[in-house]
């Protein structure tokens, strides 16, 4: 009887005023927006840099490789050499697959151009499977003339950081690596893991060791004079009318915090004007630790909103929260390309309740499994990124089971796609970037797990209206123009974004929305910002509803 007058007061509270049910909506939104807004940074924070060394040495190496080809294109002798075999030994690193290939070495005659011709080849299948210091000598002449090439395929000494760097320990970056073959692979991986602390710009020499084939592999922050401490604040208009339009934010990060090359970051927004009439907050954490090709994070957000109704002055309280943790391992990597495996598990929390009432599908408890494949490719004028993943609700510490005054379906399971183009045109001045992301549920998703179509970080434009379903997908396109005048980065752009959800609940189930965008943004020193006119259309509208924004951020960086 409680539940059912609970309800009806609700009910009645949302069919009385159509002010008050836009107020409700807009703290609905904004808290769980908040969330997933402070999700998406933390991956961003994980994610970002790990890469860097695969595409800054891309064209380093596509150098290096013509040089090789120059050095050694020059024509060799043909003549017969006065040698009556030919023996390879210290192989050990290249399997038989490998060395099926060679071309053959003739019996009867053996000549300058024949051994050079192997030397290269087997150099090439070293330098293909990352072993860079690898090299063939020759040994002398046996006594029955013999010629003897032996493979000195190297090994790492030792690892030294140069005095005046302070990177803190790296046994955590190359664990075990001391004793073994140097591979490229493994010290790219390394210097990833480095660098992606923002005072670090870690290079590396390679030197001649103490002992024959041996390496010494010296480190050098070449950032010296940046701080392991990072504050900024800034200003934008990113929230909703009801709940605060200004929005205030401020974040510290923190590098090499114990000395193992980790990070921290902690980060807090919040409303700036309306405070009279609600609130709008969100604080988020994330602390990673990497070891070899892994990486270990933690992270925790949570976001609270409340406003008061209009003619009731009732207020609508609504809270997420978020904790998780999540594994990263690069399973492969080359000159091209990396993969990387995610594993992630979270918990997450949302509460809201007006006039006493709680709706059971917006106050759940979810714990979420998160599985997911990665790979960044090189390709000859930008990158290409793909990510497919698996997302699934279990019923582990306290979550929430499916009920019948329930919709929702607490123990789900979603699929989500993303995909990412970068390139550059008409010689480098136009920067082009694609981005693609879809998800699929046949669940009804409780809505801290829906696609979002018109969040701003979807289809641009929208402000009022929200548009979010178990399945849709959105392509985002912006084109670009990096340019500088003085000491002022300035970045004209446009946009074009288009996409779609699933409304199972729609006469017309494929509900379709697109957005344009027209912006600059600035940078000088420490100090950044943007500016933006968006405008969006909802087409699957009768009337085509339209809506447009004038979005605005700053940014101080200490």
């Amino acid at each position: 009887m409680t539940l059912r007058f609970n309800r009806l007061c609700y009910c009645a509270a949302l069919s009385l005023f159509a002010a008050p049910y836009t107020a409700v909506a807009d703290v609905a939104i904004q808290h769980e927006q908040n969330l997933r807004d402070s999700e998406r940074e933390i991956n961003r924070q994980i994610e970002q840099n790990r890469y860097q060394q695969l595409v800054e040495s891309a064209a380093d190496r596509t150098s290096e490789q013509q040089k090789h080809e120059q050095e050694h294109s020059e024509t060799l002798s043909s003549a017969c050499l006065p040698v009556n075999g030919l023996q390879l030994s210290g192989v050990h690193l290249l399997d038989q697959t490998a060395l099926a290939d060679l071309t053959p070495i003739p019996q009867d005659c053996i000549s300058d151009e024949n051994v050079n011709r192997l030397i290269r080849e087997l150099t090439q299948r070293y330098l293909d499977r990352g072993y860079i210091t690898a090299r063939i000598v020759f040994a002398p002449l046996d006594e029955n003339r013999t010629l003897r090439l032996h493979a000195v395929e190297g090994v790492v000494e030792n690892i030294e950081i140069d005095e005046n760097t302070s990177v803190g320990t790296v046994r955590n970056i190359f664990p075990a690596l001391s004793g073994k073959p140097l591979n490229i692979r493994d010290l790219d991986q390394g210097l990833d893991q480095l660098n992606r602390l923002q005072s670090n710009r870690i290079a590396v020499d390679i030197l001649p060791g103490t002992q024959y084939g041996g390496s010494i592999i010296r480190l050098k922050n070449r950032a010296t004079a940046l701080s392991p401490y990072r504050f900024y604040t800034s200003v934008d208009n990113y929230g909703r009318k009801n709940s605060g339009r200004i929005i205030g934010r401020i974040g510290l990060s923190v590098d090499n915090l114990s000395g193992y090359n980790d990070f921290l970051s902690l980060h807090h927004s919040q409303n700036l004007d309306n405070r009279s009439q609600g609130y709008s907050r969100s604080y988020s954490g994330l602390y990673f630790i990497p070891y070899g090709y892994w990486t270990f994070s933690a992270f925790a957000a949570r976001s609270d909103t409340a406003v008061s109704l209009p003619v009731s002055n009732a207020k609508y309280y609504g809270s997420s929260r978020q904790l998780g943790v999540r594994a990263d391992r690069v399973l492969s990597r080359d000159q091209v390309k990396i993969n990387t495996l995610s594993v992630g598990f979270s918990h997450k929390q949302s509460s809201n309740h007006l006039l006493g009432y709680r709706n059971p599908d917006q106050n759940l408890r979810l714990s979420v499994f998160d599985l997911s494949f990665d790979q960044l490719r090189i390709l000859q004028n930008g990158t290409f990124s793909f990510n497919i993943g698996m997302q699934r609700g279990v019923g582990l510490f306290g979550a929430s089971h499916a009920n019948a005054q329930m919709i929702t379906e607490p123990h789900f399971h979603k699929f989500s796609l993303s995909a990412n183009r970068q390139y550059t045109v008409l010689e480098n001045t136009l920067q082009i970037r694609h981005h693609f992301t879809a998800q699929l549920s046949k669940d009804r998703l409780p809505s801290m797990e829906t696609f979002d179509l018109t969040d701003k970080s979807a289809v641009r434009g929208f402000d009022r209206l929200n548009l979010s379903s178990d399945s849709g997908w959105y392509l985002h396109n912006t084109v670009s123009y990096p340019t500088s005048y003085k000491a002022v980065n300035i970045t004209p752009f446009i946009g074009l974004d288009a996409g779609r959800i699933f409304n199972r609940n729609a006469p017309n189930a494929w509900q379709s929305a697109v957005g344009t965008s027209f912006g600059i943004s600035l940078a000088y020193k420490q100090l950044s910002g943007s500016l933006s006119f968006d405008r969006g259309w909802f087409l699957s509208s009768p009337e085509r509803q339209n809506e447009s924004q004038l979005l605005g951020k700053f940014v101080i960086t200490f």
